[in-house]
């Protein structure tokens, strides 16, 4: 039987935006920019068992993704990645 036996609500304050000149960002800000992700294995600790095996993808500028599963499928673990 599934059960919670414990459970917390917190309500953070909102984060002020970032005051920019004209609305805009940043000069230094990223007007585009990539991510590539080659070949990629992690596990939880040095000596545990591979949670990701060999994982690549690559994801364009303003290109949006999901990542969906069963639970217990792993997609937490992208999350835990330094």
């Amino acid at each position: 039987a599934n059960h919670m036996s414990h459970l917390t609500y917190e309500q953070l304050p909102p984060l002020e935006p970032i005051a920019t000149k004209g609305g805009q960002p940043p000069a230094y800000w990223p007007a585009s920019g990539k991510i590539r992700v080659e070949n990629l294995s992690a596990r939880y600790s040095k000596d545990g068992p591979k949670v990701l095996h060999i994982i690549s993808f690559h994801v364009k500028s303003g290109e949006h993704i999901g990542i969906v599963g069963r639970t217990g499928s792993g997609k937490v673990n992208y999350a835990l990645l330094p």
